[in-house]
């Protein structure tokens, strides 16, 4: 398989990944209001805002438009469910929190990627470059 079928191929799960997450959020948001630290206030509006966040990636990214905008916003955000629910959860003994933090770490770094790379619709010109091809390079 070429480079670029490996990146499409990529990026097209990677948004689906967010599709099925912001779908959740939007059809079954009690279990995720419950994630919601206390501090933020208003658990539902969250739900809803995180989900409709991930939608916007995902859409951002099947479209190439404004895409490396939306993967930085989105790892923005993995951070902070990173700092402020994961992390929390871990530290009391929560492994359900370890698993949180290694899966939204993982999308952080993906998401980054994403931008850096693979992103069509650059707001940072300089930001990475194109993946290329090139024979005889591992």
């Amino acid at each position: 398989m070429h480079t670029n079928n490996f990146v499409k191929t990529g990026r097209i799960l990677f948004a689906l990944a967010f599709i099925m997450g912001g779908l959740l959020h939007l059809t079954g948001p009690a279990f995720t209001a419950t994630m919601v630290p206390g501090f933020f206030g208003a658990p539902y509006f969250w739900v809803y805002f995180t989900g409709v966040a991930q939608l916007a990636f995902a859409t951002s990214a099947l479209l190439k438009k404004h895409d490396q905008l939306a993967a930085l916003l989105l790892a923005l955000m993995m951070l902070v469910f990173i700092a402020t629910i994961h992390l929390p959860t871990a530290a009391g003994g929560d492994f359900m929190g370890v698993i949180g933090f290694m899966r939204d770490l993982g999308y952080t770094g993906a998401a980054l990627l994403y931008a850096g790379t693979v992103a069509q619709h650059r707001l940072f010109k300089s930001a990475g470059a194109k993946i290329q091809h090139q024979p005889g390079n591992a």
